[in-house]
């Protein structure tokens, strides 16, 4: 199998501090974002104008894993080539997300189709991507995070 590249544009919105998302790379602040193989061994990756890609095979299933190393419970809203990972449909920042726990982890292993089962992430082809069989490959090797802190109470 030849090795296919997987960018990895981390998205972090931290409402209601920044206005829009914007692209960091996958350990910003108290938060990372890797991707990992079936066994949960990170796979290799690397920064190129500050951007994270990651090395996989063509075929190769992958999972992420997303690490809130805060003290605040966070929300996290993700996507897979402009998919969202919990309904897969477009990515929108206004989509479900997880709720990770300070400190805690949060493995993805798929795009959610059911409450039971998932679509494994694969790496792939544009055409024989998720995102185009949906009919939108604008986004093909794009992961994207929208992270949301907790509010804390006013005193």
């Amino acid at each position: 199998m030849r090795p296919i590249p997987l960018a990895a544009a981390l998205l972090v919105a931290c409402a209601p501090r920044l206005p829009a998302a914007q692209e960091v790379p996958a350990r910003w602040g108290g938060y990372s974002v890797e991707a990992v193989d079936a066994a949960g061994r990170p796979l290799p990756t690397f920064e190129h104008r500050g951007r994270t890609f990651v090395l996989g095979s063509l075929g190769q299933r992958y999972l992420l894993r997303f690490r809130n190393g805060t003290s605040r419970r966070v929300e996290v809203v993700a996507s897979v080539d402009g998919r969202d990972v919990v309904d897969g449909r477009p990515a929108s920042l206004a989509g479900r997300g997880y709720v990770v726990e300070p400190f805690g982890a949060l493995t993805v292993d798929g795009f959610r189709t059911s409450a039971e089962t998932v679509a494994a992430f694969r790496f792939s082809t544009v055409s024989r991507s998720y995102a185009a069989q949906r009919g939108d490959a604008q986004d093909v090797g794009v992961v994207g995070l929208a992270v949301f802190p907790e509010r804390r109470p006013a005193p």
